[in-house]
């Protein structure tokens, strides 16, 4: 039994996602509704599925992140693993308390606009 997941480079912060293949046949799922023919969708899609690649769990349960995305994003030698929801994401240990010491301003609005399309 193989256990799948697919990593890819985050699309707008400096780290790797890291999907169970379950979760990724859900969003494929999803994407597969949306227009290819609209520029915008076409332009999401690019970047969205930019570098994904398959991975699996080695014997010693570990999985090995390729040298091009470690190189993308100053994947070191230590790393933090952070679960969003039913992913997780892969950053460099310096580079995530760099991104966590900086707490957005409008953290407020943010938190509102995001319960708000919870909502919708």
């Amino acid at each position: 039994d193989t256990t799948m997941f697919i990593l890819k480079p985050n699309s707008d912060k400096p780290c790797i996602d890291l999907y169970p293949q379950s979760q990724w046949e859900d969003i494929s799922t999803k994407l597969k509704t949306l227009d290819r023919f609209q520029p915008e969708v076409q332009e999401f899609l690019i970047h969205f599925l930019r570098g994904h690649q398959p991975v699996t769990i080695d014997k010693a349960k570990r999985i090995a992140i390729p040298p091009q995305l470690k190189a993308e994003f100053s994947i070191g030698k230590e790393v933090v693993l952070v679960t969003i929801l039913d992913m997780i994401q892969i950053w460099d240990a310096e580079e995530y308390q760099n991104y966590t010491n900086k707490k957005p301003k409008n953290f407020y609005d943010i938190t509102k606009q995001a319960l708000r399309n919870k909502n919708d």
